[in-house]
């Protein structure tokens, strides 16, 4: 198995995500788009916008996929995990 430096490094401390922005985390890794995500969980674009805003700072992450990877690789989701 290949290592690269990001691999090596001590893992940041992850903060402790709330409901709701673990049901927006779980529909994003379900690749939904922030109307659907806002239409599942009933609430505005703008509110999916602000969540994410906070999950991505919460897990360190850039984006959608990296946050979704992050989450994977701490055991927050798993593959087979149904929304």
């Amino acid at each position: 198995m290949i290592r690269t430096m990001q691999t090596l490094q001590r893992p940041r401390m992850i903060e402790r995500l709330t409901e709701r922005e673990y049901q927006i985390l779980c529909r994003l890794a379900d690749g939904l788009s922030n109307r659907e995500i806002a239409s599942a969980v009933h609430i505005s674009e703008d509110g999916v916008k602000y969540h994410l805003k906070n999950i991505y700072g919460k897990l360190h992450a850039n984006g959608r996929l990296h946050a979704v990877r992050i989450s994977l690789d701490a055991g927050l989701l798993s593959l087979w995990q149904a929304s």
